[in-house]
C-alpha cells in the first residue's frame, strides 16, 4: 500500500471545486462530507501514481479514506487560513522499486500552482520536490539521488525573478542610473540584503503585511526610481534607495512562496534555496545589463576623462532617460492596476 496525505488551503479547494454550498468562501466539515464523492473523483483524476515493480510500471488504484479541516496549522505563513487534509491509499499489486507521480492538481484556481511533494520510503529520510506546470512529474527510485528541497526551491527562485517583470524593471532602473561597474556591486548588495531580510521574516510568519499594501508599494517604488532617474540633475548615491525599496520587494517575494512553505517541514532550507535562486536570477539580469551598457558606452563618443556628472554614468544619457521613462510608466500602470484591483 502507498499512503498519501494531500494538504491544501481551504480557499484553494473552494476555488477548484463546487464545495462551498453556503457561499461564504470557506469550507466546513459538513460541506466536505457532502462533496466527498466529487472530491475523491477529482483527486484521483489529478493526482496519479504509478508503481515500478518486477511486473513493469502500472497505474495504482487509489481511494479517499478521510478528509478533515486542520485549524491553526498555517500560522507560520498565513495566519488567517485554514487547511484541509485528505488521506488517500493506493493499492500496490506487488513490491515496488519506485514511484512515478503525475500532478496537475488545483490548476483551475491557479495555472502556476505549485505542489510541495514529499516521499517517505519505508521510514527513511523524507525526499522532497516541488512540482508545477513546468515540472509536473516525479519519477522516484529508491536510492537514487534527488534534487532535494534546496534545489527545488532554488529553481522556483530563479523562475520567480525571471518572470517577475516588476522586479526586473526595478533592477533595470538601478543599473542604468549607476555610474560605474563597481557601483553596481554596492547597489545589488544593498538590494539583496534588504529583500533577504524581509523575505525571511515574512516567509516565516514574523512579519505579515497584506498584499493589497505590498504590491502597490512595489509598483510605486518602481515608478519613483524611474522618474528620479529621468529628472535628476546631479549624481546621487543609489544604495539607500536599493536598500529601502528592497525591504518592500522582499515582502513581495515572500508572498509568492508563503503558501508553498506553509506545508514544508524544512522551511529554513527551502527559504535559503528560494533566496539563492532569486539571487542567481537577479545576478544574471544585472550581468547581462552591465555587459550591454559597457559595450554601448565604449562605442559612444563620450571622453573617458571628462568630469563626473549625471551624463558620465555607465549608461549613455539617451539610454538612461529612455529606459527610465519606460520603467516609470510601467510602475505607474502597475500601481493603478493594483490599487484598483484589476
Amino acid at each position: 500500500m502507498v499512503d498519501v496525505t494531500i494538504r491544501c488551503q481551504s480557499l484553494t479547494l473552494v476555488e477548484s471545486l463546487p464545495v462551498d454550498s453556503d457561499g461564504d468562501g470557506l469550507v466546513s466539515t459538513s460541506e466536505l462530507d457532502a462533496a466527498r464523492g466529487e472530491i475523491e473523483r477529482y483527486l484521483l483524476a489529478h493526482y496519479r501514481l504509478s508503481g515500478d515493480s518486477d511486473e513493469g510500471e502500472r497505474a495504482l488504484t487509489g481511494k479517499l479514506l478521510r478528509e478533515r479541516i486542520v485549524e491553526g496549522q498555517a500560522i507560520e505563513a498565513l495566519p488567517s487560513e485554514l487547511l484541509v487534509e485528505f488521506d488517500m491509499s493506493f493499492e500496490a499489486p506487488s513490491v515496488l522499486r519506485g514511484l512515478r507521480l503525475d500532478l496537475d492538481i488545483f490548476r483551475e484556481s491557479d495555472a502556476m500552482h505549485r505542489d510541495h511533494t514529499q516521499i517517505v520510503w519505508n521510514g527513511a529520510e523524507p525526499d522532497a520536490r516541488v512540482l508545477w506546470v513546468e515540472d509536473p512529474s516525479w519519477t522516484f527510485t529508491v536510492g537514487a539521488a534527488s534534487r532535494g528541497v534546496f534545489t527545488s526551491y532554488a529553481e522556483l527562485g530563479i523562475d520567480h525573478i525571471l518572470t517577475g517583470y516588476d522586479h526586473i524593471a526595478f533592477v533595470i532602473a538601478l543599473v542604468v542610473a549607476s555610474r560605474r561597474l563597481r557601483s553596481i556591486l554596492g547597489v545589488v548588495t544593498a538590494f539583496t540584503l534588504a529583500h533577504s531580510i524581509t523575505l525571511a521574516l515574512a516567509s516565516l510568519g514574523v512579519v505579515n503585511v497584506s498584499p493589497t499594501i505590498v504590491e502597490p508599494a512595489i509598483a510605486a517604488s518602481i515608478a519613483y526610481v524611474g522618474l528620479r532617474n529621468v529628472f535628476s540633475r546631479k549624481v546621487r548615491t543609489l544604495w539607500p534607495e536599493a536598500f529601502g525599496f528592497g525591504l518592500v520587494h522582499g515582502l513581495g517575494f515572500a508572498g509568492s512562496i508563503a503558501e508553498t512553505l506553509a506545508s514544508e517541514k524544512q522551511k529554513v532550507l527551502g527559504l535559503v534555496g528560494f533566496n539563492a535562486g532569486v539571487e542567481v536570477g537577479q545576478l544574471g539580469v544585472v550581468a547581462a545589463l552591465a555587459v550591454a551598457l559597457t559595450l554601448l558606452r565604449r562605442s559612444s563618443k563620450t571622453p573617458e576623462n571628462q568630469p563626473e556628472s549625471i551624463d558620465s554614468g555607465l549608461a549613455p544619457k539617451w539610454v538612461r532617460v529612455t529606459a527610465s521613462s519606460v520603467v516609470a510608466l510601467l510602475g505607474l500602470y502597475w500601481f493603478v492596476m493594483r490599487v484598483a484591483g484589476w
